[in-house]
């Protein structure tokens, strides 16, 4: 029966469809994402670094620092990073940009990309500069222009398309220009209130990192430097992108919400035409039950068919997102399908639909056989007491969730109070423009 009459309304619950496919899919997409963002985030820790771990100061490094460098084997690369003025003489303009002066075979995992290629390999033999490559558009530069850091001025060899240690989203404040160390002194840029970052680069894949980290860290810490392994520039960079992943799969279970209104909408119309048919199947010999069942073996299999191909659209469109963010992220994010994100699909598009169908499904318990011959006002009175049980489940399914997403209960208890009074606002301009309508 629930196969028949589904087939007979189909066009009517193209509605209810569309509201979980389009919620279904922004779900899906960002969860997948975030989930794929992670797991490339771990694997490529060392490529973000540059190497295993580094010694970091605002200082160059004193005699102490420099005994410990030597207990561990030594840097194998260094690097001064700052903030400073870069002028193009040949459009005779300037722009704020992040110096990063690197003496030796830096980075030891990952690459500088740039264009040309050779330019990432000979910049420091010719003492040149590697810039920005949307600072050579913006300033429509070329290979063979200058670049003026200080009183030093260097010929640009290329452009920097990425490098490790280098964010997207700092780089568009300050974009980054790659120079020879050595040039550093005589520039005139490396003076007492000089705001400077001195790192000091190591290479050894065999050590236990916890257990040095731990070790001599402390110790470094009395000398006013620091210890950074790639692990530990792995867990926060990924906390940065987990709690931009949350805020997103946030605004997703917003517009599954949203598409959930558009549901109870729908149903609260098709039940509504399918009571007089409920009483003639009460007539024949249906029970409550049964009738009930029909409706919600259909509410439940739109959910399912809706939550396939909202999941299907939702990894296409996960497969535009790093395209879309390139730009911001400071890796290459190789796309996989998450399993996690699909089971969450699925059991959203079913969990969800059958949720807010329940409050108009419960009228069909409650219609008498003798609706077919005259219309009974009190089916709403009777389901009431029910229907506060299905909106009481409704707020305890968005607060579980919210949890879990979030992980914390105050977070999720106040993103629950903030959607029920964001609903309750909603409702009441609704209630109001119904009432004028009537009068």
């Amino acid at each position: 029966m629930a196969w028949r009459d589904g087939k007979a309304s189909g066009k009517r619950l193209l509605l209810f469809m569309a509201s979980i496919i389009l919620g279904i899919a922004a779900v899906v997409s960002i969860q997948s994402f975030s989930n794929n963002l992670k797991n490339n985030i771990g694997l490529q820790s060392k490529a973000l670094m540059g190497a295993d771990f580094l010694i970091d100061s605002n200082q160059p490094a004193n005699e102490r620092v420099m005994e410990l460098m030597d207990s561990l084997g030594g840097y194998k690369a260094r690097e001064v990073k700052f903030a400073s003025m870069a002028a193009f003489p040949k459009s005779l303009s300037t722009k704020l940009v992040q110096v990063r002066a690197i003496e030796g075979n830096y980075p030891f995992y990952g690459e500088l990309e740039t264009e040309p290629t050779t330019s990432a390999f000979d910049y420091q033999d010719k003492g040149g500069a590697l810039v920005d490559a949307t600072v050579m558009l913006q300033f429509d530069l070329k290979p063979g222009d200058s670049v003026k850091l200080g009183t030093t001025t260097f010929p640009i060899l290329g452009a920097l398309i990425t490098a490790p240690g280098s964010t997207g989203i700092g780089a568009t404040a300050a974009p980054p220009i790659v120079v020879p160390f050595r040039f550093m002194e005589e520039s005139g840029l490396l003076q007492r209130g000089s705001r400077l970052g001195y790192n000091y680069y190591f290479e050894d894949d065999k050590v236990d990192l916890e257990l040095l980290n731990d070790k001599v860290d402390p110790l470094l810490d009395a000398e006013n430097a620091d210890m950074d392994t790639h692990t530990d520039t792995s867990e926060r960079l990924g906390r940065r992108y987990e709690n931009v992943g949350r805020f997103l799969n946030l605004v997703a279970f917003i517009a599954l919400l949203l598409g959930c209104v558009g549901i109870a909408s729908s149903v609260h119309i098709y039940i509504k035409e399918k009571l007089k048919a409920v009483a003639v199947l009460k007539c024949l010999g249906a029970t409550r039950k049964q009738t009930f069942l029909i409706f919600l073996l259909q509410i439940a299999g739109m959910g399912l068919l809706g939550g396939i191909i909202g999941t299907a659209i939702g990894l296409l469109l996960q497969q535009t997102f790093p395209l879309i963010l390139q730009e911001f992220l400071p890796f290459t994010v190789e796309i996989s399908t998450s399993y996690p994100a699909i089971f969450v699909g699925l059991l959203l598009g079913v969990s969800m639909s059958v949720l807010f169908a329940l409050s108009p499904l419960v009228h069909t318990w409650f219609v008498s056989p003798l609706q077919v011959l005259r219309v009974q006002e009190d089916t709403g009175k009777k389901s009431r007491p029910y229907q506060i049980w299905v909106v009481v489940a409704i707020v305890l399914f968005v607060l579980l969730f919210a949890l879990w997403l979030l992980g914390r209960w105050e977070f999720a208890l106040s993103f629950v109070v903030g959607i029920l009074v964001t609903f309750s606002i909603l409702a009441g301009v609704s209630i109001g423009f119904m009432r004028l309508i009537k009068k």
